[in-house]
């Protein structure tokens, strides 16, 4: 059995353990920026915020419902809050798909092609 020196994993544990420094802040400098340090941060991490990306409108609702269940936001604040999260943390992006096609020759196309050939009884003549 092969052991580890436990001089060898402190070193190793002290880095994966060390956070960012308190002057370090992960939020963008801009208007809104103090109210989310102040007012979002008293119920969760700011990770939750700077790890998410919606629109405008979902900032929206999301600033609401945080409203809602005890977030502390003046009405004049909720503009500036909302506008301050969606220029800063915007929607992800999505790559287009394109649809599934079947393509001649390839295993699609086959099961494709056999199941258009499994005749369909005709339900325009039976009766209930």
């Amino acid at each position: 059995m092969r052991t580890t020196s436990l001089a060898y994993l402190l070193p190793v544990a002290a880095v994966a353990l060390a956070g960012p420094t308190s002057g370090q802040n992960p939020l963008p400098a801009g208007a809104g920026k103090q109210v989310i340090e102040d007012v979002c941060v008293a119920c969760h991490e700011l990770g939750r915020i700077t790890n998410a990306g919606h629109t405008h409108d979902e900032w929206d609702m999301i600033v609401h419902e945080m409203i809602m269940m005890g977030a502390a936001l003046r009405p004049a604040q909720v503009l500036v809050v909302t506008d301050y999260l969606a220029s800063n943390f915007p929607a992800f992006r999505t790559i287009p798909t394109r649809p599934r096609t079947a393509r001649f020759g390839t295993r699609d196309s086959w099961a494709m092609s056999w199941a258009a050939s499994i005749p369909r009884p005709d339900r325009s003549r039976t009766t209930r």
